[in-house]
């Protein structure tokens, strides 16, 4: 539920953070992001506790929606290439790093325009200050804007390429990662006869391949760096972080786990593999976070209750099977998008070649 919430939640978060700015959309959600966890602790059934763990999700998309664009509201791509990156792996342990951006000021240029324009036209009583759109009519209300911006996601879906690709790719990443950590008490609990907290220890094994990404950043700065000096910089360099080991160590990983987690082996065996598959994660998830930042969770969170019955029934061995497979199929799609990226952005209306 959590998983659906936040994939409603991300459709009107970007929408609403372009019509009013982007601290009013972080502070307001977050306070009611924090009163539904709240409600949902003190729930009094299970109905009650299932709503609001949606609410929860819905309202606590706004960081992972929204974040992308204050980002690029305050650096240059060529700066994103190591500002975004280590942020991916430390949200796993601090939500501030993408939290960060309710206490910084307003961002959003359009909106400080906007301000400016507002002030200008109380301060001479001209009424001609007026920003983009809004500079020629005054008769675009509220509603509209938020219809036209609301609008305009949907159809960046449908009529752009690369989103339309990267917003597949990412469904199936969400799918693979969701149904992988629901694996977790089959592959370890029951296989080797744990305790559940020691299973939940053992996701630290994710962060350790989240720390051995980090190097990647100052090597592919300094690659992107001199493209940049020699005006070769696009933003295939973004995929990069995939095509380092990235999409490969997320399948590796899974066939690993899955063919490797009997009792007559040693449980170190199996947790060394999913370390290949925290490296492989934040990589993916930065190339994805870099080339785009459209975000589409509610394909993958509708899928998500099946993998519980699908370790159930297939066990871990073939239950992991399946994700493996579907990481495998994605595993040349940073490299093929690398070649003919250029051509797929060539045929965007909007999007700069």
């Amino acid at each position: 539920m959590y998983l659906l919430g936040s994939g409603f939640g991300a459709l009107g978060a970007g929408t609403v953070s372009e019509t009013f700015g982007r601290n009013v959309v972080y502070l307001t959600t977050f306070v009611v992001f924090m009163l539904c966890v709240l409600a949902k602790a003190l729930a009094p059934n299970y109905s009650v506790a299932i709503a609001f763990r949606f609410l929860t999700g819905f309202f606590g998309s706004t960081p992972l929606t929204a974040a992308g664009g204050s980002m690029a509201d305050v650096w240059d791509p060529l700066q994103l290439l190591y500002a975004i990156p280590p942020g991916i792996p430390l949200s796993r342990l601090a939500l501030p790093y993408l939290r960060g951006c309710h206490l910084g000021p307003e961002t959003y240029a359009p909106m400080l325009l906007e301000w400016r324009a507002k002030h200008l036209r109380a301060l001479t009583g001209d009424d001609r200050y007026r920003v983009g759109e809004r500079a020629t009519t005054t008769t675009h209300t509220l509603g509209r804007r938020l219809l036209v911006n609301l609008y305009r996601h949907f159809l960046m879906v449908y009529t752009e390429p690369i989103i339309l690709i990267f917003t597949f790719y990412l469904t199936i990443v969400y799918f693979v990662l969701f149904t992988f950590l629901n694996g977790y008490p089959f592959i370890f609990q029951q296989t080797y006869g744990i305790s559940q907290s020691l299973t939940f220890i053992l996701w630290t094994a994710l962060l350790v391949g989240d720390l051995l990404a980090l190097p990647l950043i100052p090597l592919i700065y300094g690659w992107a760096k001199k493209a940049a000096a020699g005006g070769t910089l696009t933003p295939e360099i973004c995929l990069w972080y995939g095509m380092l080991g990235g999409s490969i160590s997320l399948p590796v990983s899974l066939w690993w786990m899955a063919w490797t987690c009997y009792p007559s082996l040693n449980i170190w065996v199996p947790i060394v593999g999913s370390v290949f598959f925290g490296y492989g994660l934040v990589t993916i998830f930065t190339t994805i976070f870099l080339y785009t930042v459209s975000v589409r969770y509610i394909v993958a969170g509708a899928l998500i209750p099946a993998s519980v019955p699908m370790y159930e029934r297939l066990g871990p061995h073939r239950a992991l099977t399946i994700p493996a497979a579907l990481a495998t199929v994605m595993v040349p799609v940073p490299f093929v998008l690398y070649r003919y990226g250029a051509k797929i952005r060539g045929m965007s209306k909007i999007a700069p070649h």
